[in-house]
């Protein structure tokens, strides 16, 4: 599959020339990109778009402005001005909250209309980032499927540091795709400098290479998704604070979805903690509508207003005001929903449903989820046995010995139980000599944070155990200090994203 996404700043300013792309030409354009459709006919195509592209020109009123009237109008403008214009097909067009400045479009000599933002600049990573994974999420059965991404990224026409930004997100995109088995790459694409409409411009590929896969590192403190949404300035207080009181009435009606759990699932993929993955593990359906509030109440906290003419040299003004800003946790909502959306597609369903697990069925999940890092699989294969079906794990081989000793496993059991009554009635059997040594891993029952990394979340003192129909299953030990103890853990293996 390929993806052709674009970064671009104001058209009106660009020029005509010809363009050529491999052995393809287009003359007189003032846009190269229907070429690269041409060309590499990419499955989709986006392209994103400032909304201090808003100038009073564009908008066509004065006065107080809707933020989505502005949105809805500026994608009309673009759609019927530029893409239509450049011969572009098929084209997803999506608006990013500009970065906090002036922006000028001249329109005549020594005549200029503004476009003035106050906001946090830092809204456009989260924004680009919500944008992208809802374009990942609407073609997922065919990534999924094909198990290959071409990215090409476009950055000729991109304001400031606007193309960095989004080629963060599209290379931390990949990454985890890569992790889920889709073979990704980037193409990073732009056009020569422009000279002049009469001198030509090549089309160039910058740098290609295949994205290795690797795993999100970050949580965000104890505020948890009440943060997601912060004042930019105290001054918008009073508005504001109405906005962040919807937001904590909907939190108050949607107890039951624990979102601010969310960092435990991202910490559950990055140590390699398959039966945590379950453990935290939500639809994505459920969490959806916590990342469309997030982003409803911030585009209500958006305020505009068009001026008119100023002077002879400043034919009018577009304010907007953005009196919230996004917060750091929606970067790991945004994530962790598209670990979700993968584990969706690539796991069995009734192994997501909540509950108990058999032990075959965690080490099939395991392998599909965790197959590309071989040293986490390596610990997982140590508890669970090898993907291959070749041998059996640590817990297997414990429990076997349990029953061939006629250990009662018909009821929940922590494993470090089990192995104790193994013990005793080996003790029984038989003096054991005081030469003897005993070749037992006996680490892997304490209670230490190291002992329950190096055995995947999987050591004999978190988890518990039972026999059922000849299956043996498995979840975390049911006691309330030790899931705690569990989550600190992982917590404290993450790196926290700060809002300064």
């Amino acid at each position: 599959m390929k993806w052709l996404v674009a970064a671009w700043g104001d058209p009106s300013s660009w020029k005509p020339t010809t363009y050529f792309y491999k052995d393809k030409k287009l003359e007189n354009s003032r846009n190269h990109l229907a070429l690269v459709q041409e060309v590499d006919k990419p499955e989709i195509t986006t392209v994103m778009v400032s909304d201090t592209l808003a100038f009073p020109s564009v908008l066509k009123k004065e006065g107080k402005v809707e933020y989505g009237e502005l949105r809805k109008t500026l994608k009309e403008f673009i759609e019927n001005t530029y893409i239509k214009e450049f011969g572009l097909r098929d084209v997803n067009l999506f608006i990013l909250p500009g970065a906090k400045g002036t922006y000028r479009k001249w329109v005549a000599k020594n005549v200029a209309e503004f476009v003035t933002l106050i906001g946090s600049s830092g809204d456009l990573k989260f924004a680009a980032l919500w944008y992208l994974i809802q374009e990942l999420e609407k073609n997922l059965e065919k990534l999924v499927e094909d198990k290959q991404l071409e990215i090409i990224f476009d950055v000729t026409h991109g304001w400031n540091f606007v193309p960095t930004v989004l080629y963060r997100v599209l290379f931390l995109l990949s990454e985890i795709l890569s992790f889920f088995g889709i073979d990704t790459y980037i193409r990073l694409m732009a056009t020569e400098p422009f000279v002049d409409s009469n001198t030509p411009l090549n089309v160039v590929e910058i740098e290609r290479k295949p994205i290795p896969y690797n795993l999100y590192p970050y949580t965000t403190g104890e505020q948890g998704y009440k943060s997601s949404l912060k004042l930019y300035d105290k001054k918008f207080g009073k508005e504001a604070g109405i906005l962040l009181g919807e937001l904590k009435s909907y939190i108050n009606a949607h107890k039951e979805v624990k979102v601010n759990d969310i960092p435990l699932l991202v910490g559950a993929f990055y140590n390699g903690f398959p039966l945590a993955v379950k453990e935290y593990y939500i639809s994505p359906e459920r969490l959806k509508p916590f990342v469309e509030k997030v982003f409803e109440l911030y585009l209500k906290g958006i305020d505009v207003f068009v001026e008119g003419e100023e002077s002879e040299n400043v034919k009018g003004r577009t304010n907007i005001v953005r009196k919230l800003k996004l917060h750091p946790f929606v970067e790991v909502l945004l994530v962790s929903y598209l670990y979700l959306l993968l584990t969706k597609a690539k796991a069995e369903g009734d192994f997501l449903e909540k509950g108990e697990i058999t032990i075959d069925k965690l080490r099939e999940f395991s392998c599909q989820i965790f197959g590309r890092d071989e040293k986490k699989l390596i610990h997982i294969e140590r508890e669970l046995g090898n993907c291959e079906g070749t041998f059996k794990g640590d817990i297997e081989r414990t429990i076997e010995e349990a029953i061939n000793l006629g250990v009662n496993l018909s009821e929940w059991k922590r494993l470090k139980d089990v192995e104790d009554e193994i013990r005793e009635k080996l003790d029984t059997e038989r003096e054991k000599s005081p030469q003897e040594e005993d070749t037992g891993d006996s680490r892997r029952g304490s209670i230490d944070k190291r002992n329950f990394f190096a055995h995947a979340g999987l050591s004999k003192s978190e988890v518990e155990v039972k026999v059922e129909n000849g299956e043996i299953y498995i979840r975390y030990w049911q006691n309330e200090e030790a899931l705690k103890r569990i989550q600190g853990w992982i917590l404290k293996s993450l790196i926290e994203l700060r809002d300064e």
